[in-house]
């Protein structure tokens, strides 16, 4: 059974909720008792811009691993690293 989590605006406490919620149903916080409507949560954007450390060899790679990779492969690696860090940051 999945579960969703949902977090109250007033005492920011995230909670459970073991069905899906619809948006716009009432939702009782379990640590302050606030009522609320509940709404999907929203993507904020940094206050400051993330900044890339380095994007020419992979994490985990040597210099020697890197340069040996073809140019594709490269490529490859570098959009999935960009990929996953923005699929972490949309959650």
């Amino acid at each position: 059974m999945a579960t969703m989590k949902i977090t109250c605006p007033q005492c920011d406490n995230v909670g459970k909720a073991k069905a899906k919620v619809e948006v716009g149903a009432k939702v009782k916080c379990s640590h302050c008792g606030a009522v609320f409507a509940y709404a999907p949560p929203t993507f904020v954007p940094a206050e400051q811009p993330i900044e890339l450390v380095s994007a020419a060899t992979p994490v985990g790679m040597s210099d020697a691993q890197a340069k040996s990779l073809d140019k594709s492969s490269r490529l490859f690696l570098v959009m999935l690293v960009i990929a996953i860090l923005i699929a972490m940051s949309i959650r």
